[in-house]
């Protein structure tokens, strides 16, 4: 959907899942859908979002970070 250019029926779809258990993943989602719109505060919002429902050891922390870096930076 996002290669085609669809952001809002991307976004759509990612909030329409309510498993808790893909909370972090779906605030990551929503970032990066963010970021193609160009929408870098929104985005930096859903990565941190995502950041905080991660646990310490979950190795998807530094992609997250790296992601807001990369936000913040701009």
């Amino acid at each position: 959907m996002l290669d085609q250019g669809h952001f809002r029926q991307a976004l759509t779809v990612v909030t329409e899942v309510q498993a808790t258990e893909f909370k972090s993943l779906i605030n990551e989602l929503t970032g990066d859908i963010y970021i193609s719109q160009g929408k870098r505060s929104e985005a930096a919002i859903a990565y941190a979002t995502a950041l905080s429902s991660l646990e310490q050891s979950d190795p998807r922390g530094l992609v997250l970070k790296l992601k807001l870096d990369d936000v913040a930076g701009s």
